[in-house]
């Protein structure tokens, strides 16, 4: 988890100096930062890519919301908001126009590809609404965009130079991500998801079949799926 906060924190740095209504430009140092986190409630993706970086990241305030508002930032003073891929009640040229005159800037978090395969759970309400137009517009717009790692990163630097990887990870040894270890002499492998990962396991099926053959690695390893 100290590579992803140290990610973040770079991800940052990358920012250009501020500019507010005719204000000299100066740029930011991490104690100085106000950020307003955007997302879902129930979204993992808000939890792991925006809620547990920035809570443990210097700064001087932050809140993380499913909500964002004019008042809002008027009130709070922002100099930075974060989004995860974008903000589904809210159009991109709204953002865009407080951004102008509030003068924060916008981090924008890529996990996932935007272009979903035809068996994707999503995939008919992403064509249906333009999803994957309004990521790209997103990505365009960003003053930086964050990604989960260097294959997301090629495809994003073709519409946004200023991308930084900030890699997934988790705090162990920290509240429920306490470890618990139990000696084995046994390498544990395992792969966790959501229904949506389904046709990503199912590409596992051969290469397992083949392990499987092998008496050494059955014997001295264990996979959970």
């Amino acid at each position: 988890m100290l590579g992803a906060v140290l990610a973040f924190s770079i991800c940052l740095n990358a920012l250009k100096p501020t500019t507010i209504a005719n204000q000299p430009a100066k740029r930011m140092t991490k104690s100085q930062l106000r950020v307003l986190a955007v997302g879902s409630q129930s979204s993992g993706v808000t939890y792991h890519r925006l809620a547990l970086p920035l809570s443990i990241m210097e700064k001087e305030y932050c809140l993380i919301t499913d909500t964002i508002t004019e008042e809002l930032l008027k009130e709070k003073n922002f100099n930075v908001v974060v989004v995860n891929r974008f903000l589904e009640h809210l159009p991109l040229m709204t953002l865009l126009s407080w951004r102008k005159r509030f003068g924060f800037k916008l981090v924008v978090d890529i996990d996932d590809f935007w272009e979903l395969f035809d068996k994707h759970l999503s995939a008919g309400t992403y064509r249906k609404l333009g999803v994957t137009r309004i990521i790209k517009d997103y990505i365009k717009y960003a003053d930086v965009v964050t990604t989960t790692h260097y294959r997301l990163y090629l495809e994003i630097i073709r519409l946004n130079k200023n991308c930084v990887i900030l890699p997934n990870a988790l705090p162990f040894d920290k509240d429920q991500f306490t470890a618990v270890k139990i000696e084995t002499e046994r390498v544990n492998i395992t792969h966790t998801g959501s229904i949506t990962h389904y046709p990503d396991i199912q590409q596992l099926a051969t290469p397992i079949a083949q392990l499987a053959k092998s008496k050494a690695f059955v014997d001295s390893t264990r996979m959970l799926l």
